[in-house]
């Protein structure tokens, strides 16, 4: 439907009476193409308020070196089934804070350890170094499973997200 904003007529998608309050509300945002890519990377911000579950930093190597994962591990003994999670953001952006309350929310109402990868980003790291990185660790994952705390033995109980 259109409709008429700050005295301009725009296009929108949308349910006519319901979606007015999300387009004022990211009317408040910058637009993306205005950002560079510090900027962008600064809004990550930690979001965690609730659904908190035990998190801790691990190293894991890549063939570059290493790089930080964040294991994050649901209440109860388990063993619980392991989530390797790739954040979005077209391999330039995003971030374990970024994600960490998703992160948080999906091992506490999935029930199954969370690995989150802080993966290498474009344009500092030329492609494809974010996918060398993420592999490397999805590799790492599935040759140590059995020394990760609390999980699940066995291939049917291994999951990647992104």
């Amino acid at each position: 439907y259109q409709r008429r904003v700050r005295g301009e007529m725009i296009t929108q998608i949308g349910v006519p009476g319901k979606s007015a309050p999300v387009v004022e509300f990211l009317q408040h945002f910058p637009k993306l193409e205005n950002l560079t890519i510090q900027e962008l990377r600064d809004s990550d911000a930690d979001t965690t308020k609730e659904h908190k579950v035990e998190t801790t930093d691990q190293h894991i190597p890549t063939r570059s070196g290493s790089i930080l994962a964040r294991f994050y591990f649901p209440d109860g003994e388990g063993p619980f089934p392991v989530v390797v999670y790739m954040h979005g953001g077209g391999w330039c952006r995003g971030s374990l804070n970024r994600t960490n309350y998703t992160c948080h929310f999906l091992s506490k109402f999935s029930e199954s350890i969370v690995i989150s990868l802080d993966y290498r980003l474009a344009p500092e790291h030329k492609f494809p170094a974010g996918i060398d990185d993420c592999y490397d660790a999805v590799c790492w994952v599935r040759d140590n499973f059995s020394s990760i705390k609390k999980a699940q033995s066995g291939s049917s109980f291994f999951f990647i997200k992104g």
